[in-house]
């Protein structure tokens, strides 16, 4: 039932459908490896959610700064210096 939402919140990080298996072998495996500190007087849902976004949101972390390709770049955007104005786009004509 976990693996569900799990591999639909790494969906929304990824490109594709190997991004998304990507994201969801990353996510077991930090669940695996964190299960001695599993608290269990909280829900392991919400545990394993927070892991989930956790690792999508580092993975996410490494495509900014061009470390990984996986990732969807119109999820989160790429961070900005205060005085960064973006450009205007040209517009092709056909």
């Amino acid at each position: 039932m976990q693996g569900n939402k799990i591999s639909k919140s790494c969906f929304v990080y990824a490109k594709d459908a190997s991004g998304t298996k990507d994201l969801f072998q990353e996510v077991l495996f930090n669940i695996w490896k964190s299960m001695s500190s599993f608290n269990s007087d909280t829900a392991i849902g919400t545990w394993m959610y927070r892991i989930t976004l956790n690792v999508c949101l580092r993975m996410r972390s490494k495509e900014i700064n061009g470390q990984g390709s996986s990732l969807n770049p119109n999820i989160l955007p790429a961070p900005q210096s205060p005085t960064h104005t973006p450009r205007s786009r040209p517009v092709w004509s056909a």
